[in-house]
């Protein structure tokens, strides 16, 4: 007889590479731009609801949120210990 509830839950253990810079929540008065979105204050409270401390701001302003094994193109390769990007 197959066992079921051995086979419940899957888990990903796969981060996301994102294209931009990672600031932490306590940070982002570094960027004067993202101060100015009337929904920020919304947004961060939506993060510490969920308990993550740092985002991605891309190139055009997007604020991504980041979990504990996602990275940025920057970090990957720091990582790598190269210093040639694409």
């Amino acid at each position: 007889m197959l066992d079921i509830n051995h086979y419940v839950e899957r888990i990903n253990y796969s981060g996301i590479v994102y294209f931009g810079d990672r600031i932490n929540l306590s940070t982002i008065t570094e960027y004067p731009v993202l101060l100015k979105n009337p929904k920020l204050n919304e947004f961060l409270k939506n993060m510490a609801i969920q308990n993550i401390s740092s985002v991605c701001v891309s190139a055009d302003n997007l604020l991504i949120p980041m979990r504990e094994n996602d990275t940025t193109t920057e970090e990957l390769y720091t990582q790598k210990g190269k210093t040639n990007r694409l």
